[in-house]
C-alpha cells in the first residue's frame, strides 16, 4: 500500500510540474514594450506588436474599469477615449497610448489588457504626478 501511495504522489507531482498545460498559449502578440513610464506632462507612445489577431479585453485607470461594451476591440482600428487618456489601435499592429497632463500630484496607472486566443498580456502605463 505504501508503494502505491508513493507512486501516486510521484505521478501527481510530475503532472503538476509539467510545462505543457491545457489552455496555455505561447506569446502570439509579441509587444514591443510592456511597461511605460511617463512624466507628469502630456505624453504619447506608440507600441508595436508582431501578432495581429489580438484584441483589448480590459482597461483600467487607477483601478477603475473602463466600460468597453460599445467598442469592438477586435477591429483593426478603433479609439477608446477616457477623461485622462486615449488608446488607439491604428492598424493590426500599432497601439497608440496618450495621457493628458497629470496635475494631481498622484501618479496615474493605466492597465491595458490584451488577449489573443488563450494568451493574455498587460501593458502597464504609469504617469507621475506633478
Amino acid at each position: 500500500m505504501k508503494k502505491i501511495i508513493i507512486i501516486t504522489v510521484a505521478f501527481i507531482t510530475v503532472l503538476a510540474c509539467s510545462k505543457s498545460k491545457d489552455g496555455d498559449w505561447n506569446d502570439i502578440i509579441k509587444l514591443s514594450q510592456k511597461e511605460v513610464l511617463f512624466s507628469s506632462e502630456q505624453n504619447r507612445i506608440q507600441l508595436l506588436t508582431k501578432g495581429d489577431s489580438w484584441w483589448i479585453n480590459e482597461i483600467s485607470l487607477d483601478g477603475e474599469l473602463v466600460n468597453l461594451e460599445d467598442i469592438d476591440t477586435t477591429r483593426q482600428s478603433f479609439i477608446i477615449e477616457g477623461t485622462d487618456f486615449s488608446v488607439e489601435r491604428k492598424n493590426a499592429k500599432e497601439i497608440h497610448i496618450s495621457l493628458k497632463e497629470n496635475k494631481t500630484g498622484i501618479k496615474r496607472i493605466v492597465l491595458i489588457g490584451l488577449q489573443a486566443g488563450n494568451y493574455f498580456e498587460v501593458i502597464s502605463v504609469t504617469q507621475l504626478g506633478q
